[in-house]
């Protein structure tokens, strides 16, 4: 991933969010599915928006190491 792409996966709210209640102390013992819920209840009415601009910048991540990829392996012309 590039150092581009890494940063602005980095800087969606919701790994933002995910950060602040791996970091808080109060939740270290947490399972992840309860972290997940404080997570959820952290993002509060923006949770929706949140996790759907995550996975379309996921996607759009995947999609440019996978051409890369592509580019690369193919034989020069």
């Amino acid at each position: 991933m590039t150092t581009r792409n890494h940063n602005d996966l980095t800087n969606l709210q919701l790994a933002r969010v995910i950060a602040d209640v791996q970091r808080d102390p109060s939740w270290a013992t947490a399972t992840p599915d309860e972290q997940l819920a404080e997570v959820v209840h952290r993002l509060g009415e923006n949770a929706a928006a949140s996790f759907a601009d995550a996975r379309a910048a996921l996607v759009a991540d995947m999609e440019a190491r996978l051409l890369k990829m592509i580019d690369d392996a193919a034989p020069d012309q």
